[in-house]
Order: structure tokens, then C-alpha cells, then sequence
């Protein structure tokens, strides 16, 4: 040792033990409380709106199965049939009791009136005017419409208010 050095006669620093993770204070055991309530909600509605769409679903699941089973134009008339049941059964689980007795034009109407704006132009929907005509060859030729208004249609419509 050197006396002329007096940084020698110091001992090496050593860092303090880090003993900081547990017990965690109170701000983080409200933030965990908050998260897992906030987790627990969103599962919450997220089931819900499942339930909700559960109609929804199955009007999509046998719109596909009357396109596989829509074949030849003698099947359209009650294949837009139908189409058009399943429809009206999808609005009157969301929109009760209103478009029940609803047909032609103001089936139509109010079929529309349930779009957002933006997709009114888009989707025609006119196999509801034409389906109790008997054309099979005018509903055959639109076949490809109608299959692509009803789905979209059943996809992006607005539910009443709940």
C-alpha cells in the first residue's frame, strides 16, 4: 500500500442487493385489477356479439347450401324462395315483428331502408320483386346477383336498436 495513494486504501464498491419485484406496491395491483377487469369485459362482449350474430350465421350457412343446391334454372324460383326466407327470417329474429308481412316493393324498401348508405346503390336486391313472377329464366340469368345481394346483404345490414 502506498501512503502517498489514499485511493488504494478504499475497499471496492459494491452494489446494493436489488430487492424491488415483490411485494409490488399498491399503483400495480391496481393496474393488474384494471387489465383484468377490462380482459374480463372484453371477453364478456365479445361472447355477446357472437351470440348476437348466431342467426346471422346460420342465414349465411344456408345461403351457401342453396347456392350448392342451385343447379339449373328450373330449381329458381325455389331456390329465390328460399333465399328470400332466410332473409326474412334473419330481420324478423333482429327486427321483430315489422317486416313480417311485408312483401314486393316494400319488402324491398325496407330491406334497403336497413343498409348503410353507401351500399344502398350497390345492392339491388331485385329477385324479391321478381320471384312470384315464375320467370325461371329471368331469376336463372340473375343468379349470380341475387346470391351476391342476399350475402352481402345478410352480412352488413343494421340490427334495430336492442
Amino acid at each position: 500500500m502506498n501512503p502517498n495513494n489514499p485511493l488504494e486504501a478504499l475497499r471496492p464498491l459494491h452494489l446494493p442487493e436489488a430487492d424491488f419485484a415483490w411485494p409490488l406496491a399498491l399503483g400495480w395491483w391496481v393496474l393488474i385489477a384494471i387489465l383484468l377487469a377490462g380482459l374480463c369485459g372484453l371477453i364478456w362482449w365479445s361472447l355477446q356479439r357472437y351470440r348476437m350474430n348466431a342467426v346471422r350465421r346460420s342465414a349465411l350457412r344456408r345461403l351457401k347450401q342453396i347456392e350448392s343446391e342451385w343447379q339449373t334454372e328450373e330449381n329458381s324460383v325455389q331456390a329465390c324462395e328460399a333465399i328470400n326466407a332466410a332473409i326474412k327470417a334473419t330481420a324478423l329474429h333482429y327486427c321483430g315483428q315489422q317486416p313480417a308481412a311485408l312483401s314486393g316493393p316494400a319488402w324491398q324498401a325496407w330491406l334497403h331502408s336497413r343498409l348503410k348508405p353507401k351500399l344502398k346503390p350497390q345492392i339491388s336486391l331485385d329477385f324479391t320483386l321478381t320471384l312470384y313472377s315464375g320467370d325461371n329464366a329471368l331469376l336463372w340469368q340473375a343468379r349470380e346477383q341475387t346470391l351476391s345481394d342476399a350475402r352481402r346483404w345478410l352480412q352488413t345490414f343494421k340490427r334495430a336498436a336492442q
